[in-house]
């Protein structure tokens, strides 16, 4: 068996970095992604298969997070209960020493996210190039309506800064300004928000990434992807919380991309 890291920690060109899979759901999604430091390797329906190289920074995220955290394994989506429900999953393999914290595990995991989505039409959360080419003289969209089942996410930004609109069959909250936290990526624009505390049981932040987008006309059609973070025992310290800290809830959008004054 050919060895995982060198003497140094560091992994060899074969290293199994993470791998990161989605299935179910009524289309019976069966797809994986698995990425080396330098290789990144799609497989899905079909028996479809596309490899790429991976780019720098990608093959500077790998790399950092395979010599600094522990190996892990994590879950997310619809419980197997659900009828036709869709499972994420994301295995780690990491070298060193430290135990990856919740935030931590959540940039591993948009990473993973990002991974997948780089390969296209495999997935409708992939089919955001359709709004994203590179077009001259059109303009770029800075209002996204998108909506996944019950919950309703409007972002904007314009001259009075950003804002994010959340709302569900319980929640119908506005963040605005220092409110959000964002993140500029080569995929879009990672936006993060913090739910106020409903009760000392639970807590709940919001990730989504943003597409960038051209719009013609009205607007484009676009997908986005988010994941719910529901952090268990609220305010309780985590070691006084029975079972996982952290549950994630994956959200796939569609809606429209437009420009607004």
């Amino acid at each position: 068996m050919s060895p995982t890291s060198d003497t140094h920690g560091q992994p060899t060109a074969r290293t199994a970095i993470l791998v990161y899979s989605k299935t179910g759901g009524i289309v019976g999604w069966n797809e994986k992604v698995t990425a080396t430091e330098i290789l990144v390797e799609y497989t899905g329906r079909g028996g479809r298969s596309e490899r790429r190289p991976t780019t720098t920074d990608e093959r500077q995220a790998l790399t950092d997070a395979h010599c600094r955290f522990r190996s892990f394994t994590d879950t997310a989506g619809d419980s197997p209960n659900v009828a036709d429900g869709v499972r994420y999953g994301l295995s780690f393999n990491g070298a060193g020493s430290e135990e990856a914290t919740e935030e931590q595990r959540r940039r591993v995991w948009h990473l993973a996210v990002e991974l997948f989505r780089s390969f296209g039409d495999n997935d409708p959360l992939s089919r955001t190039g359709e709004a994203t080419m590179s077009v001259d003289g059109l303009p770029g969209a800075n209002r996204f309506e998108l909506a996944s089942g019950e919950v309703q996410i409007t972002y904007q930004v314009v001259r009075q800064g950003r804002s994010l609109h959340y709302r569900d069959s319980q929640l119908d909250l506005t963040f605005e300004k220092e409110q959000l936290q964002t993140d500029q990526r080569e995929s879009g624009t990672m936006v993060r928000v913090v739910f106020p505390p409903t009760s000392q049981q639970s807590q709940h932040m919001l990730d989504v990434l943003i597409p960038d987008a051209r719009v013609r006309g009205a607007g484009v059609d676009v997908t986005a992807v988010a994941i719910l973070t529901t952090i268990q025992g609220g305010f309780v310290p985590s070691h006084l919380v029975a079972g996982p800290v952290q549950q994630y809830r994956v959200l796939e959008f569609k809606g429209t991309a437009r420009q607004v004054d």
